[in-house]
């Protein structure tokens, strides 16, 4: 019998900086079936979202040009210029203290992050999110 992908005919605007997080997350992504778009900054997934609306948004918070809680702001205040409503969004970050975890997630749900994930990302829980977020009738 043939299973569909988790993530099939999901698109996906992942925002990470560095190349090597980039690669693999977007393999695994589109492993699972979705369509990647990748971009290496928040001004650069601006640029993107002015002609793309994807069905879920991954940003790393530490961007080199704007944060990605400044980012999601962005993009609900374009969401509202443009009436589209809702694009779901997942936090990705990492630090090495207990308390900047706990910073961090308190600052990404006062944001509107829906999931928030933490580096390293176990994969299976980054296509999980994805899929709960983007095919959210299935769960």
């Amino acid at each position: 019998m043939n299973q569909a992908l988790p993530l099939q005919d999901l698109w996906v605007l992942l925002v990470e900086d560095e190349p090597s997080i980039a690669e693999v997350f977007t393999l695994i992504l589109e492993d699972a079936g979705a369509r990647v778009i990748a971009a290496t900054s928040g001004t650069e997934a601006l640029n993107i979202l002015g002609s793309f609306v994807p069905h879920v948004l991954i940003s790393d918070t530490h961007l080199p040009d704007i944060d990605g809680w400044l980012l999601l702001a962005r993009v609900k205040a374009l969401e509202v210029e443009r009436g589209i409503y809702g694009i779901p969004a997942i936090a990705i970050t990492a630090h090495d203290s207990t308390w900047l975890e706990q910073e961090h997630k308190a600052r990404s749900v006062a944001a509107r992050f829906q999931k928030y994930l933490h580096k390293p990302v176990e994969l299976q829980n980054l296509v999980d999110a994805v899929a709960e977020l983007g095919h959210p009738q299935k769960h």
